[in-house]
């Protein structure tokens, strides 16, 4: 009897041991060549309708309950070669399949590609570059890569196209401009680690999200529930746009609830870069939260705000670079001591979307997506409607002005102005704060100000988005897209430079009035 009570007791708990333990499969993908993880890999298990993506660290689980026994598995994505994994599925184990690679496609090297992520922009005022800063480029070729991260596009584009050609999407939600059709890299600057998950279509072919352009599509995935469990701190140096960089970023991954969220704070910073006072001031906040309602609707909001400041870096000719070295700017001089910069450019512009997902069948899909935009954008810059031009880089202050002179070289005038440009070659702010003092003892208006190009923008976009595989080899995408833009452009006084007698609202090249209806309108701060 005690020996079929213990049989007894060790049956009944041998089986809830069994119950209790649950049958897990999961592993990880990454690139065969540079050991990096891959994301959004299809993991399928053949014979099934079972199917999986990697997350942005190119992880996967399978949720739903696995058949036991001998299993392929099959793991695939477009721009690699597919392959096949035997496994073993025992009931009640954990199957933890790590680092699986994938390789390359070579046949598909026709249609390489660069992405580049930049937080400097080309800017039209200058004909140049600002700071050329770090960049995430994702190409399938070295040489690309490199000439991407080493160049940026200020010097070396894919067959001589702007970045407008390609289309950049966050969520499904497009991002680049309406008036330059360029996307602005640094409304999501320093927010790295939550910009990891891609999604990329080389050239004209066919995107879940859009048409894209000739240079293809990126699509930044924000999903909370993307994001694998854990956190991170992460600090930086360099010399290039800034000093220094500090991000924290945590995910929660998806919790029993259904709910998931990642938060991230950074920032970046430095009195200057690599170019001569290039102050560097840039703060980065993302939040995302998530929560599956059910196996086949979940819904995600997103919020971005990256604050950003920085000094800009002139463009110069030849003879400036030879005069005064690569590091010269000519946007600055010396006031009180330190280095003020003239040309600054502020970002200030929000993001927020929010997202809701729909697994109408293992097929088909629906995304449909709401997002705001709103903020500003302010380059600044010096006039002088009352006074000379300021610029030391000025041409008729280079000795080439005085070399070229009609009636025959002046080489003393060239030797002065050559002497006077390595010695001096900064903005004189004293002489500027004189210049406007002397006019208000005159009653006379300020002979220069500094004043700010400012675009502000409201912008809602609207989209639905519908994938349905029809059969192995068609998948129809139909997507119905709504945008509104107000977008609000003018110049605003930000320093009368020690004036008090406001500004003639004129344009300083031709004396004509910037307001034909109110000719002798004065500007203040502010206006």
């Amino acid at each position: 009897m005690k020996k079929s009570l213990f049989i007894f007791l060790f049956g009944l708990i041998s089986s809830f041991s069994v119950l209790a333990q649950e049958t897990v499969v999961k592993g990880s993908v990454k690139d065969a060549v540079t050991d990096e993880a891959i994301p959004d890999v299809t993991i399928a298990i053949e014979g099934t309708e079972l199917k999986e993506q990697t997350d942005g660290f190119g992880q996967f689980v399978f949720k739903s309950a696995v058949p036991f026994g001998e299993q392929m598995l099959k793991i695939s994505k477009s721009g690699f070669l597919p392959k096949r994994y035997p496994i073993v599925v025992n009931e009640g184990q954990t199957l933890n399949i790590q680092d699986m690679t994938l390789e390359v496609d070579k046949g598909s090297q026709s249609d390489l590609f660069t992405i580049t992520l930049s937080d400097d922009e080309l800017n039209d005022d200058t004909g140049g570059s600002d700071n050329i800063s770090g960049l995430l480029s994702s190409s399938k070729d070295v040489f690309q890569r490199t000439a991407a991260f080493e160049f940026s596009s200020s010097f070396f584009r894919v067959r001589g196209l702007d970045s407008d050609n390609g289309t950049v999407l966050i969520n499904g939600i497009e991002m680049n401009k309406f008036d330059t059709g360029r996307p602005q890299w640094s409304n999501w600057g320093g927010l790295n680690d939550v910009v990891r998950n891609q999604e990329f279509t080389s050239g004209l072919k066919p995107s879940t999200y859009n048409f894209g352009g000739v240079l293809g599509s990126t699509n930044i995935i924000t999903r909370a529930s993307s994001y694998r469990e854990g956190g991170r701190i992460t600090y930086s140096s360099s010399n290039r746009s800034y000093t220094n960089r500090l991000m924290a970023s945590y995910a929660s991954g998806l919790m029993e609830d259904g709910w998931a969220y990642t938060i991230m704070a950074g920032r970046r910073w430095g009195n200057e870069g690599y170019q001569d006072a290039t102050l560097y001031d840039s703060n980065s906040f993302f939040a995302s939260v998530e929560k599956k309602i059910n196996e086949k609707h979940s819904i995600n909001f997103t919020s971005i705000y990256a604050p950003n400041r920085r000094g800009k870096s002139s463009a110069n000719t030849q003879e400036v670079y030879d005069l005064k070295g690569i590091k010269y700017n000519e946007y600055w001089g010396y006031l009180d001591g330190e280095k003020k910069n003239s040309r600054i450019k502020e970002v200030e512009e929000p993001i927020l979307m929010l997202n809701h997902f729909w697994d109408i069948s293992d097929k088909t899909s629906l995304n449909t997506n709401i997002g705001y935009q709103f903020g500003k954008i302010g380059n600044s810059r010096l006039d002088y409607p009352g006074g000379a031009n300021p610029s030391p880089a000025y041409y008729q202050d280079l000795p080439s002005y005085a070399l070229g002179d009609p009636d025959g070289p002046d080489y003393g005038a060239a030797y002065v102005a050559e002497q006077n440009f390595i010695n001096n070659g900064q903005i004189d702010w004293d002489r500027i704060f004189d210049a406007n003092l002397t006019n208000n003892i005159s009653g006379n208006y300020a002979a220069y100000s500094l004043y700010e190009d400012r675009t502000d923008d409201k912008q809602w976009t609207f989209n639905s988005i519908l994938t349905s595989e029809i059969n192995e080899n068609i998948i129809l995408n139909a997507s119905l897209n709504y945008k509104k833009l107000k977008s609000e452009n003018f110049a605003e006084i930000i320093d009368l430079l020690g004036s008090t007698n406001g500004v003639l609202n004129v344009d300083s090249f031709s004396n004509s009035p910037f307001d034909e209806n109110n000719p002798d309108a004065v500007a203040f701060e502010g206006d």
